[in-house]
């Protein structure tokens, strides 16, 4: 072997390394180089070789390692980031999983969600679906049953087989009656007995029962000042949910017993556990610990269930889903042969109220006309809507009008948005950070608002950023400048706080922040200046924005934002 040259060997099967030195050894005279020996060595098939990043050749490795699974990234599948390449056979068994829910059309595939996988077989890309399925059906899990109780009437909606209601047995009983409108017309002895029956109708119609004056399902009352009693106004303003922090079932909070001053708070559950609280002791992160004002409750957000009725994914009611056996009676209710006579009889017998008599058969037309009209005199006067000591009317809007309310503070919105964004890199564009409508009519000349919102930024030292308040008349960015602040650390949670004075419906004080930087936007030098600002009257948009000077990866998080009137 030794005597020989390269050209003379037929295969490198037999190669020893005693051979292989003495080659190298003797290559002036065998004439050979290292070189020409590793090309020799390669033509023979029989040894891998290394391609220019130094990797082996996918040509040249078994099927079992080309065809396994291969992670390559987190995919956006609504910006298509990273790009999805054309599925070839050198990319079978790659694989992404989904991270930003997105319809980019793969393969003719464009429903992604959160933890799909998207993966190659070489020829095309194929789905993984991994969300299709029901969390949970009315708090049970696994494979959930339809059971009496599900529904009641008012959750079921009415298609061909109606609901009972009092208009519609009216409709069929009364088709020729004709009731004017108001105002209504007296009735005259020439009128026939129907058609006295529809103006003494249209009278009715045009009342309010007084026994419905501040009681459940009627109507407000106003006291002596013309204003809605507190104990008549809804819970969305006495009382409304307010955010405590996080609780992971340890401490003093949140506190057990009399709940009568903490109506409305709320914490949510950072920690699994069994701290009993009013007689409830499982507690799953997400869940919520609300008080009632009278014990604390838990909002559930954990339980799921695998199906429903047997069906999975986004699942929707269908009409064999239930009969009206399984489903409970509200507001809506069955048709039964006693409602039909209650309610034919109803405008004919008045059991209380003074003056009220109940109507028989043994009275004459005139005899019932007159203890129709005991039933008129007990209902409200139409001209006592909006007035003292009457009851309260309704703007176009269908709320009840500001003079009607009571003095005193209300919360106009509490907004938990938690979300963080990078800035555009030009100081001139500004991005919204908030914004919310102030509804016309929601306030009037001498009120108070206030606003606070809690931001957190980071590198602010060196990039400081620059958040303003405007009132606009639009959702956008401009109108008038009411607050500008500026962050003077690198990494900070800023409070923005303002207070503002309405002078009148166009006017108001609060002051202007200072131009560099500013400590809850107070500028000592013009606190009293005015400031005139869109019509209270006509309603106004309450814009947060932020900016900064230069491009980078900066965020900025904004937590909360609370606005509250004071109403005068």
């Amino acid at each position: 072997m030794a005597n020989k040259r390269i050209s003379e060997l037929t295969s490198a099967s037999a190669l020893t390394l005693t051979d292989l030195l003495a080659l190298v050894n003797d290559a002036q005279t065998k004439k050979v180089t290292l070189s020409t020996l590793l090309s020799f060595i390669a033509a023979q098939d029989q040894f891998a070789t290394l391609d220019s990043g130094g990797k082996i050749p996918v040509t040249q490795l078994p099927d079992s390692i080309t065809g396994s699974l291969h992670y390559q990234a987190t995919w956006d599948a609504d910006l298509n980031l990273p790009a999805i390449p054309t599925a070839v056979a050198g990319n079978l068994g790659w694989y992404y999983v989904v991270g930003t829910e997105g319809n980019t059309s793969v393969n003719g595939i464009s429903d992604w969600k959160v933890g799909d996988w998207l993966i190659s077989n070489g020829e095309a890309w194929q789905k993984i679906d991994n969300t299709d399925s029901v969390l949970s059906w009315n708090s049970r899990s696994g494979a959930v049953m339809p059971e009496s109780g599900d529904y009641d009437t008012d959750e079921v909606t009415e298609a061909g087989n109606k609901y009972f209601t009092e208009a519609r047995v009216l409709a069929v009983l009364l088709a020729s009656l004709s009731v004017p409108s108001s105002p209504v017309a007296a009735v005259t002895s020439s009128d026939s007995v129907l058609t006295a029956m529809g103006k003494v109708q249209g009278q009715l119609n045009d009342r309010e029962l007084k026994s419905q004056k501040g009681t459940a399902g009627g109507y407000p009352e106003l006291d002596g000042s013309g204003k809605i009693p507190t104990s008549q106004l809804p819970a969305s303003v006495l009382g409304a949910a307010s955010y405590q922090g996080a609780w992971n079932g340890t401490g003093s909070s949140p506190a057990t017993g009399n709940a009568s001053g903490n109506k409305g708070w709320y914490y949510v559950v950072s920690t699994n556990n069994t701290t009993n609280v009013d007689g409830i002791n499982e507690w799953k992160v997400g869940d919520w610990v609300i008080s009632n004002g009278t014990v604390w409750q838990k909002v559930d957000n954990t339980d799921a269930i695998s199906s429903w009725n047997g069906r999975t994914g986004a699942v929707i009611p269908m009409s064999n889903d239930y009969t009206t056996s399984q489903v409970s009676e509200e507001a809506n209710q069955y048709f039964t042969t006693a409602r039909v006579l209650a309610t034919t009889l109803a405008g004919l017998s008045v059991t209380s109220g003074p003056g009220v008599t109940t109507i028989t058969s043994a009275h004459s037309v005139l005899a019932g006309m007159g203890r129709l009209q005991g039933q008129i005199n007990d209902r409200e006067v139409a001209a006592n809507k909006g007035a003292a000591s009457g009851y309260a009317s309704l703007d176009s809007g269908t709320r009840v009008p500001k003079a009607q309310l009571p003095k005193g503070q209300v919360s106009l919105g509490l907004d938990f948005t938690s979300s963080s964004l990078t800035l555009p890199s030009n100081t001139t564009t500004e991005t919204i950070l908030f914004s919310k409508q102030i509804a016309a009519g929601t306030l009037a000349a001498g009120d108070q608002l206030n606003l606070s919102a809690w931001i957190g930024v980071t590198n602010g030292g060196t990039n400081s950023k620059t958040f303003k308040i405007y009132f606009h008349t639009s959702n956008s960015t401009g109108g008038t400048l009411v607050g500008s602040y500026k962050t003077t650390s690198a990494t900070i949670s800023l409070r923005l706080s303002r207070e503002f004075s309405l002078i009148s419906n166009t006017t108001m004080k609060a002051g202007t922040a200072a131009s560099t930087f500013s400590l809850d936007g107070q500028d000592m030098a013009s606190l009293d200046s005015a400031i005139t600002i869109p019509s209270v009257s006509a309603g106004f948009w309450v814009i947060i924005t932020g900016a900064r000077p230069v491009s980078n990866t900066d965020t900025v998080r904004l937590d909360r934002v609370a606005l509250t009137a004071f109403l005068q």
